[in-house]
């Protein structure tokens, strides 16, 4: 079993639905989340001679504000300092599950094929205020609320393991791949990173990519979590 403090830059882009304003509109993670609070993810691995299991899961809870003020049109009418308040809340959720097979299994290195599937639950939560000078009728002001919630499954394959090296072996580096599709057109997931064994276990630390592209007509059209993160390993 392996936990780890996961720390991620998060980029996304998503179309709110609004009613007051237009049919939908953007708003990009990258800028208006400047901070994060910290994500958490846990594995967990059983094995039983060349065929294993696997168990991941991942929640990252954040959330920010920002405000912007410009001149728009909107339905070619022109607003002066046109300024949006907005606030973010997002909480994302992975799980992955899938079974495993080994490809080598020597002393100096471990891969096992991956094939299983991965869930993700997101809930993002927007809350804004806009206000701007219409000409003829002087400052006008909307404030509004919108929601999105989504759940995806995935097919997904790839390779895991970890290469181990140095005196008496004690070093590794870990590694993960995988690729699937389904309810998304494309998700992928990447980790590599450093480890030091102990008797009990060991510690690592390991950079962690997650991505997902969107098919057409989302409200959420990508969404990737990037950034390193820091680890104990259990063994039983």
């Amino acid at each position: 079993m392996t936990l780890y403090a996961y720390l991620p830059a998060v980029r996304g882009q998503m179309s709110f639905p609004s009613r007051a304003l237009s049919p939908s509109f953007a708003v990009s993670q990258q800028e208006i989340l400047s901070d994060l609070n910290l994500a958490f993810m846990g594995t967990v691995r059983a094995h039983k001679g060349d065929w294993g299991i696997l168990a991941d899961i991942f929640h990252a809870n954040l959330s920010d504000s920002t405000k912007v003020t410009r001149d728009v049109k909107v339905r070619g009418i022109p607003i002066k300092n046109a300024t949006a308040n907005l606030d973010l809340d997002s909480k994302t959720s992975l799980l992955t599950l899938a079974g495993t097979y080994a490809l080598t299994d020597t002393p100096r290195n471990v891969t096992r094929l991956v094939a299983g599937t991965r869930v993700l639950d997101t809930r993002q939560k927007l809350d804004w205020n806009l206000s701007g000078t219409v000409p003829g009728l002087g400052t006008v002001e909307h404030d509004g609320h919108s929601a999105i919630n989504q759940t995806v499954w995935d097919g997904i394959v790839g390779v895991t393991g970890q290469a181990r090296f140095g005196n008496n072996l004690r070093w590794f580096a870990p590694y993960h791949l995988d690729v699937g599709a389904g309810g998304s057109r494309l998700t992928g997931q990447a980790l590599a990173g450093i480890g030091y064994s102990y008797p009990w276990g060991g510690l690592t630390a390991t950079w962690r990519y997650i991505g997902y592209d969107f098919k057409s007509g989302n409200a959420i059209s990508s969404l990737s979590f990037n950034g390193p993160a820091v680890g104990v390993v259990l063994h039983f």
